[in-house]
């Protein structure tokens, strides 16, 4: 997460609207009060912002194609798909190194 500027909004209106975070066009992410319902579901959200900030570094936001919704709905949907498929993958990554150790160093 270095060099990603994130920001809490602690908005207890949000609370239970099933809003978790949010990736700005520049990269910054912001993490919304249902993301700290547990430790499971903190970590998927920032693993999955954080997709959304490398998919934005390396392809670019999908609002660049804003004058064809059709491609703009198409990119946002890929890269929708990715990000939460790679949820797990930060949630056993987490689990297998929160103890400060990396899987099979030990």
């Amino acid at each position: 997460m270095q060099g990603v500027k994130v920001r809490i909004i602690r908005d207890p209106e949000l609370v239970g609207k099933d809003l978790y975070g949010y990736t700005h066009p520049n990269g910054a992410i912001d993490l919304y009060p249902d993301a700290f319902t547990n430790t499971e579901q903190l970590v998927k959200t920032i693993g999955h912002e954080r997709t959304h900030t490398m998919q934005i570094y390396l392809y670019g936001h999908p609002n660049r194609f804003a004058d064809d919704p059709l491609r703009l709905n198409q990119e946002l949907r890929l890269n929708e798909n990715a990000a939460h498929g790679i949820e797990d993958s930060f949630w056993q990554y987490y689990q297998n190194n929160k103890a400060g150790r990396l899987a099979g160093f030990e």
